[in-house]
């Protein structure tokens, strides 16, 4: 018990380190590795030992086999394409671009360690720590905290909207399933969504459109609550609302008026925030959809731009007959492979996402991988089912899946490592 006190420990910490750090955490060295890259190692060496210990053991870990089952069947698929669906010798790259199976472990992690762990304690950590990320999300980053990932990691990136919003929203469902008065929930939901909510709507339409529909499941489960307390609840809107205005003059004047500001590190998220300022139009990202020769456009560059990527995927599978096992793991899809200036691969080169997680999953393992990660998650929800509310279950995955749909998450680190920690505790620890 002691042992696994202090695992439980560790897991939270390493949790928490991810969320306010997120890729540059992860990218710490440690020795010639980077953490993101044990992390995954480890997954992967703990899928091996699990499948292979006997159900028995597993069952300690979550008390409902079928998950189990479902992971496995994936573990063997993804195994299946590693080995025999490649063209080249297997590498770490290989790994990575697996990653988005071997995180999956993490479901077990999180039903098995986080429930021990009081709820009300990791609310108030969460709590502490959205504060820490909207600090520095608008702007008040430490130089110091910089310096030391500059020295000891890989990178130093400023944190996605994308990361910033699961983090938001882990904080948020553990205050509301911590025992809490259902006043302190949501004042604690309004006032938090509502304080990053502009700073969604500057970088990320994705992540924007994520806060949204989450509120709006949250309000509409709450709906009793807000109707028994119609004062109570006018004036926790207004105090949002108070809190949206000034988080909005906050980015704002950070975009004018950067002076405000000490150090380059600040310049530097001005210049990134007014470029999305200008370069996305939140209208027709959303509604500015049209065809064209049978293919669908939007008068978004950016939405076009990930529009033609999925499509193209498509197409190519489907006319290389590879459309039920993917292309594999072994290389970049070739539709990335655009030879115009700075082209799919982005300006350094590097790009070789498609921010899509279903498309992704759809090019690395094709129709069949993809329908066992649609028969994985409906496995969970039905588990799921039996201790929640639809809206409660449906407050934390569509969101997240709505992001994970325009973004790049799920195919990184922290991202699935928090999410499915999470996703294991409420799912399957009660």
């Amino acid at each position: 018990m002691l042992i696994k006190n202090i695992f439980t420990y560790i897991y939270f910490v390493l949790l928490i380190l991810l969320s306010i750090f997120s890729r540059s955490f992860a990218g710490l060295y440690i020795s010639q590795f980077r953490l993101g890259e044990l992390l995954i190692g480890g997954a992967l060496v703990s899928y091996l030992i699990f499948f292979i210990s006997g159900r028995s053991k597993i069952l300690k870990l979550v008390p409902n086999f079928l998950i189990v089952n479902k992971l496995k069947i994936i573990f063997f698929s993804t195994f299946f394409l590693l080995v025999f669906n490649s063209t080249k010798e297997f590498d770490l790259g290989s790994i990575r671009r697996s990653s988005y199976v071997w995180t999956l472990i993490f479901l077990l992690f999180g039903a098995y360690l986080l429930k021990d762990l009081d709820k009300p304690i990791q609310s108030y950590i969460f709590a502490i720590n959205l504060v820490a990320l909207y600090l520095f999300s608008y702007g008040y980053y430490p130089n110091f905290i910089i310096d030391f990932f500059k020295q000891f990691s890989d990178k130093f990136d400023f944190i996605k909207a994308s990361d910033i919003f699961l983090s938001l929203l882990v904080a948020n469902q553990i205050v509301i399933r911590s025992g809490f008065n259902k006043k302190i929930s949501l004042v604690f939901t309004i006032f938090s969504s509502f304080a990053f909510l502009p700073y969604f709507i500057s970088q990320s339409r994705g992540s924007t459109l994520a806060c949204l529909v989450f509120m709006f499941i949250f309000l509409y489960e709450m709906r009793n609550t807000l109707i028994k307390y119609k004062i109570f609840t006018f004036i926790t809107l207004i105090g949002g609302l108070i809190i949206f205005i000034f988080s909005t003059l906050l980015i704002t004047q950070r975009i004018e008026n950067n002076s405000v500001f000490e150090g380059n590190f600040q310049n530097e998220i001005v210049v990134a925030v007014d470029d999305n300022l200008k370069n996305k139009n939140i209208k027709e990202g959303f509604f500015g959809f049209y065809l064209q020769d049978g293919r669908l456009m939007s008068k978004d560059n950016t939405t076009n731009w990930r529009l033609d990527i999925w499509q193209d995927l498509f197409w190519d599978l489907n006319s290389n007959g590879n459309i039920l096992i993917g292309y594999g793991f072994d290389s970049i899809f070739p539709v990335m492979l655009d030879p115009t200036a700075p082209g799919r691969l982005g300006r350094d080169g590097l790009n070789e996402n498609v921010h899509n997680y279903f498309v992704n999953i759809l090019g690395r393992g094709g129709l069949l991988q993809l329908i066992l990660f649609i028969i994985l998650y409906f496995t969970i929800i039905k588990n799921w089912m039996k201790i929640e509310s639809k809206a409660m279950i449906f407050s934390y995955l569509i969101p997240v899946l709505i992001v994970s749909s325009l973004d790049v998450t799920m195919e990184g680190v922290q991202f699935p490592i928090i999410f499915y920690s999470y996703l294991g505790l409420f799912a399957y620890s009660d």
